[in-house]
């Protein structure tokens, strides 16, 4: 039986930058959202558009601590009075999509 708190929910979220997190959720994982926040989204004129989720690729009772593996997704839009392209922009210095 699963948890009353349980919910099924759906996000029409549209346009998001995401990062993928590899280990477990701790201190480095909130310092990517944080860093995601506080730099990324400036530089490029974005600004948060909902609730940041995180999407959990890998089963906590089946795969190492080291080698989770977490999607950090943040719901943005574009700052307004500003236009571009980020579908192809890298992600935070000193982090790489895997």
């Amino acid at each position: 039986e699963p948890p009353s708190s349980l919910r099924l929910e759906r996000f029409a979220e549209g346009m998001s930058v995401q990062i993928m997190h590899v280990g477990p959720e701790n201190e480095e994982a909130r310092a990517t959202m944080a860093r995601l926040h506080d730099e990324f989204l400036p530089r490029h004129d974005l600004v948060t558009n909902g609730h940041h989720h995180e999407i959990y690729l890998s089963d906590p009772k089946r795969v190492a601590p080291e080698k989770l593996r977490t999607v950090l997704r943040q719901p943005v839009a574009r700052r307004e009075g500003t236009t571009g392209d980020v579908s192809s922009v890298p992600p935070p210095t000193g982090h790489a999509m895997r």
